[in-house]
């Protein structure tokens, strides 16, 4: 898998430059839009390595749960207790009921606090399947959680956005949107007919 200070020589040789010194503003430049890009790329799909699950117990009496830092999107919550999954409702629909005790069947995301409706009135085992935060690349010996088929996607995606910036450049920047258009085609194509369903692992992901 390519570390960091790979991808920015590829994304710069894709643009045209050689390797400058490690503190120029143009290495300064892929450095942030090579982040741009993974970020982008990372939570346009359905990665299988960004996704993750934890428990954790309810408290009697207790509706608000701080969500934890390393969660981006909440996939489902389940109820392990009662063997159940629990259905997710806009924070309008929450705010037009009368507040209750009981076994919690729903439940809402506000900012960073996850609420159970009904409020639990005794300890439940919850169970979040979510999508992770993903961690800016910043040390040379960085490298990105997705498999090593997608630094390619990363380098076109960051070299187009680099371009974009510049007039001069306009020309490239198409063909490299072009580019990174058919790669990403090509990938989903591969991953349709190992997985037998595009779903499983590069389906668009719908953001919270």
């Amino acid at each position: 898998m390519a570390t960091f200070k790979v991808l920015q020589d590829e994304v710069l040789e894709i643009l045209g430059h050689v390797a400058p010194s490690p503190t120029s503003p143009l290495r300064t430049r892929v450095k942030f839009y090579l982040n741009r890009a993974y970020l982008d790329v990372g939570y346009r799909f359905n990665f299988e390595e960004m996704h993750a699950e934890e428990t954790f117990p309810t408290l009697s009496g207790t509706d608000r749960y701080t969500i934890a830092a390393t969660i981006h999107s909440i996939m489902d919550l389940r109820d392990q207790t009662n063997n159940r999954i629990m259905k997710r409702v806009d924070i309008r629909a929450y705010d037009r009921t009368t507040r209750s005790s009981g076994k919690p069947f729903r439940y809402t995301r506000w900012n960073d606090c996850l609420i159970l409706d009904p409020k639990p009135d005794a300890v439940i085992t919850m169970l979040v399947r979510y999508v992770r935060v993903l961690i800016e690349l910043s040390a040379d010996a960085d490298v990105i959680i997705l498999s090593r088929d997608w630094d390619y996607a990363i380098m076109l995606r960051a070299a187009e956005m680099i371009a974009r910036t510049q007039t001069d450049l306009a020309g490239l920047a198409e063909t490299l949107a072009t580019r990174y258009h058919e790669y990403i085609q090509s990938r989903t194509r591969v991953a349709t007919w190992e997985t037998g369903d595009l779903s499983a692992q590069l389906s668009p992901r719908i953001g919270e």
